[in-house]
């Protein structure tokens, strides 16, 4: 048996069958191949979907209980078996948080011996078979998109040793039965060269994610759509399938941020098919493409925004005819540039559909995708938006029903769980099938696609979302359901005025800015953050202190964009002026004058005192604030302390160090003592207390208890994994948390003839 794991991470790298078998046998190679292939999505699948999880069976919240998949008694030597499905089948899909099993047996058509058996680090991302991006952690969700077939049964044990009958771990496994006498040739013990070469092809067409089919008959369209009218961009006669397109769209005569931005729910496109009177796909144009209300870069598989540029790779096949239309319901003319590939009708036709819904909450859940007749579903883009103050919104499960049975396909552990994610999101992340393209407070806005675990229906199919809990939170949600139809039917869409398609008035909007700044710039995407602020700017003309910083942090953006030089003239202007914010411009021009100088910046959900070097630094006891100071530093060692007295119960310290080629954070290398050391603060030695190393508790802003900051111009010192917890619960006396004191040293190297 380990002689196979062996096999498995010797592999280096990862295309038709696990979900649409054809005669063929259903292997391990085939459903790889399907999963390179983007044209899978429109092919049909044979097997039911399902999926076994934790979801709470009583209808409350307690989602988490590992013990609701475990047969009593069945707790010996701490080895629990949590699958157990007859064949023939396919796993397709599986998602979990801290459970913690040290390793992940496969019994498979009962096989005495697991076939697979690794351990936990090696399933979600580890390497060989299971690497990225077919599986990973995102956002501290763990999945693995390995498909896994079974001919006549499988059973899926986990050795968790350190699991508590109190433990919230939380699991999710999806699957597809075939019908009775599908040939399916089970996860082979050995990998032979033609599945590595499968394997290597889903890695290639999952890390570039440019997988734009065959080439075909090619058109292309150019034009304007004038405003309250529309324009038919592509026309196609007979059958045919429409592999790919891109579209370009910019407002004429250029326009301001925020105009630009309400483009994307004021363009609406269509699809209609053979000639049917309603279409098929009716969506506002950013809503299609995952970017609801702001210009997002991401990629996927079937859907991207880059370089300005909308592309889809959803095959769309069609019989008798295609039509593409893009209707203008907003006051501003628009340019159009399209480009798109039609394909020969190659196999029977599977007609794409998407579908738009927006809701309220009321005590119900919201709607993705209702619609009768037969298809199968491939994903949702969703955006969530609370209005009560609360994450809580995303205690809400999926449901999918189909065929009109009582039962559902599958039921959920929490919104965020099925988009891979985990305790309301830490990160965003963009992957092939998955992904989270926005988060501020309280707004997240996600996608998932579905490839081997399509959910087939044949009769009809419900997909919704529960506003919370037992839908008792307040907000809005709106998203895009994508699924394929026997036959061309009506999206269902019902999409209101333009003024009825925005976001429910938001209370917390201005107060949780700086959060999704933070999420844009620890990506990287400086130039989304930068237009953000100049969005905020027009919005709130009257000025003000955050209006003020904000202007000058899309000028510390464009810093990281273009260079110093292209902001220097911003920065000494905003310095001369009499306002709160020019001391934040006269910082960064301090900053750049010699490379010998640094900013300090920290702030604490406590009252903090930090110091270098034993001298005062910062000090302060709001957290929402973020306290900075420069300072001139020479080559050497170098040491920074503080001391954190909690006011809450959740307390964190977070500092940044910012300095002329590498920044110092409270990402690593800190120690913490609980009293008070002699010399303090200097403290070179151990100051006769016992010095611990800061371990496992990383964490990011925003959280849930700390999503209001105030707005300031330094871009990249509050956003890294660089925040400091969980010290304090073991500081004190009878429970109660004491004072943390931190120190952490570092070296200043001399610098060479002529510096940086």
């Amino acid at each position: 048996m380990r002689g196979f794991l062996l096999v498995l991470l010797a592999l280096g790298v990862f295309g038709s069958g696990c979900g649409r078998p054809s005669g063929e046998a259903v292997t391990l190679k085939s459903c790889l191949n399907d999963l390179s292939q983007v044209a899978s999505f429109g092919g049909d699948p044979v097997g039911s979907a399902g999926m076994v999880s934790t979801y709470d069976r009583t209808g409350g919240n307690n989602d988490g209980s590992i013990w609701s998949l475990i047969r009593p008694g069945d707790r010996d030597d701490a080895d629990y078996e949590v699958v157990s499905l007859t064949g023939p089948g396919c796993l397709t899909r599986i998602w979990q948080t801290s459970l913690p099993a040290e390793r992940w047996s496969f019994y498979f058509d009962g096989e005495p011996e697991p076939r697979i058996d690794v351990d936990g680090k090696t399933l979600f991302g580890g390497g060989g078979l299971f690497s990225r991006p077919l599986c990973g952690v995102a956002s501290e969700g763990h999945y693995c998109y390995l498909p896994i077939p079974f001919e006549k049964s499988i059973r899926v044990v986990i050795h968790a040793p350190r699991l508590t009958p109190s433990a919230r771990s939380y699991l999710q496994v999806n699957h597809v039965c075939y019908p009775r006498g599908t040939r399916v040739e089970s996860f082979p013990s050995a990998i032979e060269s033609e599945t590595r070469e499968a394997f290597s092809r889903v890695q290639q067409a999952w890390s570039t994610q440019e997988n734009r089919g065959s080439s075909g008959a090619t058109g292309c369209f150019s034009g304007e759509v004038r405003s309250r009218d529309s324009v038919e961009w592509l026309h196609a006669d007979g059958a045919g399938v429409l592999s790919s397109f891109k579209l370009k769209i910019s407002a004429q005569g250029g326009t301001t941020y925020t105009a630009r931005e309400r483009l994307l729910r004021d363009i609406v496109m269509q699809f209609t098919w053979n000639d049917v009177d309603k279409p098929s796909v009716d969506v506002p144009l950013g809503d299609f493409f995952c970017n609801a209300f702001n210009r997002r870069t991401f990629h996927s598989l079937p859907l991207s925004f880059t370089n300005n540029m909308y592309v889809c790779r959803f095959p769309m096949g069609f019989a008798d005819g295609a039509r593409g239309v893009l209707r203008n319901d907003g006051p501003t003319a628009v340019e159009v540039e399209a480009t798109w590939e039609i394909e020969p009708e190659q196999a029977s036709v599977n007609y794409f559909h998407a579908r738009w819904s927006a809701s309220s909450s009321g005590g119900r859940p919201h709607t993705v995708v209702s619609t009768q007749g037969a298809g199968h579903y491939v994903g949702c883009y969703l955006l969530a938006h609370g209005t009560d103050g609360s994450w809580f919104m995303l205690e809400g499960d999926e449901v999918i029903r189909a065929d009109g049975k009582s039962g559902a396909v599958w039921h959920g552990t929490g919104l965020e769980d099925y988009f891979n994610g985990a305790w309301y999101y830490s990160g965003l992340f963009t992957l092939p099938l998955h992904g989270l393209v926005e988060k501020a407070a309280m707004r997240t806005a996600q996608y998932r696609f579905h490839m081997l675990d399509a959910v087939r229906f044949d009769k009809s199919l419900d997909v919704s979302f529960e506003f919370g809990d037992q839908n008792r939170s307040k907000g809005y949600m709106s998203s895009v359901g994508y699924w394929y139809a026997a036959a061309p039917v009506s999206a269902g869409s019902w999409i209101p005025s333009i003024r009825e398609r925005s976001l429910l008035p938001d209370r917390i909007g201005q107060a949780a800015f700086m959060s999704q700044l933070f999420e844009l710039e620890r990506i990287g995407h400086y130039d989304e953050a930068r237009d953000r602020c100049l969005a905020f700017v027009e919005q709130h003309k009257k000025g003000g202190t955050a209006t003020d910083a904000l202007r000058l942090r899309a000028a510390a953006y464009e810093e990281r964009i273009s260079g110093l030089d292209s902001v220097l003239a911003t920065y000494r202007l905003v310095a001369l002026q009499k306002n709160d914010i020019s001391s934040q411009a006269k910082a960064l021009l301090w900053y750049h004058k010699g490379d010998d100088r640094a900013l300090f910046g920290a702030h604490a959900n406590g009252k903090f005192l930090a110091f270098i070097d034993g001298q005062d630094a910062v000090a302060g006891s709001e957290p929402s604030q973020f306290y900075v100071k420069g300072l001139s530093l020479n080559p050497g060692i170098h040491l920074i302390t503080a001391e954190v007295a909690p006011a809450r119960s959740d307390t964190w310290f977070s500092a940044t160090l910012r300095m002329h080629g590498a920044d110092i954070t409270t990402a690593d290398g800190w120690e913490y003592a609980t009293r008070r050391p002699k010399g303090w603060p200097a403290c070179d030695g151990d100051g006769g207390v016992r010095w611990l190393e800061v371990t496992s508790t990383l964490r990011m802003l925003p959280r849930i208890g700390t999503w209001v900051f105030v707005p300031n111009a330094f871009v990249g010192m509050q956003s890294g994994e660089q925040l400091l917890s969980r010290l304090w619960e073991n500081a004190g006396q009878n429970r109660r948390p004491g004072i943390v004191y931190l120190r952490r040293r570092f070296e200043i190297l001399e610098r060479s003839a002529g510096g940086e």
